[in-house]
């Protein structure tokens, strides 16, 4: 089965609970109230064919598929057994806990195993369970399944939620023990590091609104206005439980019977019931005062409101107990607009692509807490409640002055010293905390309006360094970079803290030359120092490790493949460095060709891919049998001259080095920029060529020129389509094998993260993750001769993938079981994979018991204030 099908099943399991089922609450209903038999079958058959519509096109193989997964669950017949839809909501959510969940060692585990008790997804093995709940757990709510499983089980005191913590574990008990020995967390964006309890219950605490109106920039409005709603809801469904006369939503109501007519809440409750919240807007004054009565009258501190998982514990037992219709009917409608945001935040797997995930997702929840401290502190705290982490960096985009990155500094650092002061009498390990400061990738804003020389406002023409293709963007980072280098070098103790620098975000909108000057200029000895100040206090100062995002998603795995080499070749990497993903080096090259056989990309991409094969095959290694010279020299000059108008001058060779001076740090000279081009005020482009385009004669440093220049940069980026063949495939694996050597002889650790890879990089399915491919020692006999590389398994963006990092290692237990590895081996290559993800964390190793460490934080804190 491939992972859009997991999608398929996972969104018709929890049809009941989502969009679809608040959108078309009234037909559903229908179905229970009505006795007729041919008007049932109507109203069933109408809901079939609206449920496939409402499915995105993308994930239907075909109709049929799709009716079949609609009547295992929904069918009339199916229906026909319940007197209610809530009587139906309940015992399909015990269907689904049957199916997923269990506990050990107090706390609630996923049931890998295959239940006779319920036949759900009876078609699954076992291990493609755990592939369904990779999926399914990013449509469903897991505080829902864990209110069921502990009713359905007798467990009816909250007591027994002491230890749920949102995320449902997946290893078993023999995973378990490895991991208890510790594991560390390499790879987290901490602004999506919060589980989405965390977030749901910032929401409905939200008295001033910043969080929802933070949400509301990034999320849609129709999806806004129900969320404002259901929380509202939410307080006169607390205000229910609470009500010791054990009255029903409707007398509550007729208890403020004056106030109600006056505002029209029933009105509104009615509209929320029927799924009717697109014109809640029309209720303005409305929810105001519907506030002012639930809300406020709620916000007495000794009254306070149950928290998320105590509230549905509650209300889902009230349905099952009681005969309250009303509150039934308002308590499931909740529970599917919390579903609908929980979607609208997580990623599922037909989502693919690193824009997706930017554009719709990431940019969702980085926002909704940044430089917040208490906010902070919730996701940290979310990390480190699992008692397995020795270490975590948290990524930390520092923003642009010395002020942000002060001020981000200042948050981490108060949060920190919170974590430790609250936790100074626990007898559980804490993990020790470092920041990876995180460069985002930017797209050059005019790319093709690019010129050595700009006009003033006196119309004179003088050159501008600014001007340059990415000019501007380098002399940002570099700023940053520098601000960063400066606080470590500075001040005492900080490199211990601000332990490394990365860069983020789409690989297609910045290639790694951009970032060679800062990454280079962060390594050159004359900016660094030995130890802080000048006296015997001084400390030793920590050299900034680096990592990068790349070889993550790329428009041709070639691309992929050269972006990697550029950054551990150019970036001044060294050993003990990291990249981020790196999926092009161990995705299997046929199944990539066969999804990809033609390519958009911009001319000068296609370019520099065909110049680095030459070019690493000609002077590093060699894959002649593999690549016909004759034929690629002719794609290279023909492709160079399209861009450059003629070929005079041009040799693989001149090319070759122009490719590589493009990581140098570009110095233009005034002189030479007039060799290569002149101005005329009048001109119609404002440029013109001092000799013609089609007769320059060309050199490696003509050819550096041309990439800052407009007349040439619009060759260059102009989009062409790329023929991909299958006789390219043993090329490719070859190119992968010996990037894979260079990685490994540089002794560059690889960060994977399974769910993200499998939802962004085009994976087929969580089970074909490269992770074996990159490592293959103590899984395949030792004569096989690949080379293995250092690894570690991380979480990434645990707010946007529902996951752990020990889950995320637990996918990849799962993953060798499915490849037929024994436990044993299995067990011992996840524990040496454990052992290096600590080994290769920036984190500093330094044995300081919680009070020297709060001594050493509070003094950091005083000479931040002092900035």
């Amino acid at each position: 089965m491939n992972k859009k099908l997991y999608d398929l099943m996972s969104e018709n399991i929890s049809l009941l609970f989502q969009k679809f089922a608040y959108d078309n609450i009234i037909e559903f209903r229908k179905l229970f109230l009505t006795s007729s038999f041919n008007e049932k079958n109507l109203i069933s058959k109408k809901l079939k064919i609206k449920y496939t519509k409402y499915l995105r096109k993308d994930k239907i193989n075909s109709y049929d598929q799709v009716y079949m997964l609609y009547d295992q669950y929904y069918s009339m017949y199916k229906l026909n057994k319940y007197s209610n839809m809530n009587e139906f909501c309940n015992f399909q959510l015990s269907n689904i806990t049957k199916t997923f969940i269990a506990h050990r060692d107090g706390k609630f585990v996923l049931k890998y195993w295959k239940t006779s008790n319920s036949n759900l997804i009876d078609g699954l093995e076992n291990l493609e369970k755990i592939e369904l709940w990779n999926s399914f757990s990013r449509f469903q709510t897991s505080d829902l399944l864990v209110a069921t499983y502990l009713l359905d089980n007798g467990m009816k005191d909250i007591i027994h939620l002491k230890n749920f913590n949102w995320i449902i574990s997946i290893g078993d008990s023999q995973l378990d023990k490895i991991l208890s020995k510790g594991v560390s967390e390499n790879h987290i964006h901490i602004n999506a590091g919060y589980n989405f309890g965390v977030l749901w219950n910032a929401l409905l605490n939200d008295i001033e609104n910043k969080t929802k109106n933070k949400l509301n920039k990034q999320i849609n409005g129709v999806v806004f206005n129900k969320l404002k709603m259901a929380i509202l809801i939410r307080y006169i469904l607390d205000y229910s439980l609470r009500n010791s006369d054990n009255l029903s939503v409707q007398e509550l109501l007729n208890g403020k019977e004056n106030l109600i007519k006056k505002i029209s809440i029933l009105s509104l409750i009615s509209n929320f019931i029927t799924g009717d919240t697109y014109n809640i807007e029309h209720y303005k004054s409305v929810l105001e005062s519907f506030w002012d009565i639930f809300v406020n009258s709620s916000r007495d501190k000794s009254k306070r409101l149950y928290i998320e998982k105590e509230f549905v514990f509650l209300g889902l037992n009230k349905t099952r107990i009681g005969n309250d219709n009303l509150f039934n009917d308002l308590f499931w409608q909740y529970i599917r607009i919390k579903n609908e945001v929980y979607v609208e935040v997580t990623q599922n797997n037909d989502e693919e692509g690193l824009d997706f995930f930017r554009n719709e997702k990431y940019s969702k929840v980085v926002n909704v807490f940044e430089n917040d401290v208490e906010n902070l502190y919730s996701n940290i705290v979310t990390q480190i409640k699992s008692n397995v982490l020795k270490k975590i960096e948290i990524r930390v985009a520092p923003g642009k002055s010395k002020k942000d990155i002060i001020k981000k500094l200042k948050v981490f650092f108060k949060v920190y010293l919170k974590i430790l002061e609250d936790n100074k009498n626990v007898k559980s390990r804490l993990p020790i905390i470092g920041i990876v400061f995180h460069l985002i990738k930017t797209e050059e804003n005019v790319p093709l309006e690019k010129c050595f020389f700009k006009e003033t406002e006196n119309n004179d023409l003088i050159f501008k360094n600014e001007n340059l293709f990415y000019g501007n963007i380098i002399k940002e980072y570099k700023n940053t970079a520098d601000i960063i280098r400066e606080i470590r070098n500075k001040y005492n103790k900080m490199s211990y803290y601000i332990v490394g620098i990365d860069t983020a975000s789409g690989e297609n909108l910045t290639e790694p030359w951009v970032f060679a000057p800062v990454y280079q200029n962060l390594r050159d000895s004359k900016n660094s120092t030995v130890v802080n100040g000048g006296n015997l206090n001084s400390y030793d100062v920590k050299t900034l490790g680096f990592t990068y995002h790349v070889g993550e998603e790329y428009r041709h795995i070639v691309s992929g493949l050269r972006h990697i080499y550029e950054v551990v070749e150019y970036l001044g990497y060294h050993a003990g460095d990291r990249i981020g993903h790196g999926i092009s080096l161990g995705i299997d090259a046929s199944k990539w060709i066969e999804s990809n056989s033609v390519v958009f990309m911009p001319r000068i991409e296609h370019l520099e891919n065909l110049i680095w094969i030459w070019g690493t095959n000609s002077n590093y290694y060699s894959v002649t049998n593999l690549v016909d010279d004759i034929s690629l020299e002719r794609k290279i000059l023909e492709c160079a001259k399209k861009i450059y108008g003629n070929a005079s001058g041009i040799t693989l060779q001149v090319l070759w080095e122009a490719y590589q001076d493009k990581f140098s740090k570009f110095e233009p000279d005034i002189q030479e920029i007039n060799e290569f081009c002149s101005i005329e005020k009048n001109s119609e482009n404002n440029c013109v060529f001092r000799e013609n385009y089609n007769s320059v004669s060309w050199n490696s440093n003509k050819i550096i020129y041309a990439n800052h220049c407009k007349c040439y940069l619009e060759k260059m980026y102009e989009i062409i389509q790329v023929k991909v063949y299958k006789e390219e495939c043993l090329a490719i694996a070859e190119l992968q094998k010996k990037m894979r050597k260079k990685i490994n002889d540089k002794g560059v650790i690889i960060e994977t993260n399974p769910t993200s890879n499998l939802s962004i990089s085009g994976m087929e399915r969580l089970y074909s993750h490269p992770i074996i491919t990159l490592n293959r020692t103590g899984l395949v006999d030792k004569s096989t001769k690949d080379t293995s590389l250092m690894i570690s398994i991380n979480s990434d963006d645990p707010s946007i993938f529902n996951s752990t990092v020990s889950n995320e290692i637990g996918y990849i237990f799962y993953t060798l079981q499915y490849q037929g590895y024994s436990r044993e081996t299995i067990l011992s290559w996840i524990d040496k994979i454990r052992e290096w993800g600590l080994e290769s964390s920036f984190v500093d190793n330094r044995e300081l018991t919680i009070n020297e460490r709060i001594k050493e934080i509070k003094e950091i804190i005083s000479d931040l204030n002092m900035m």
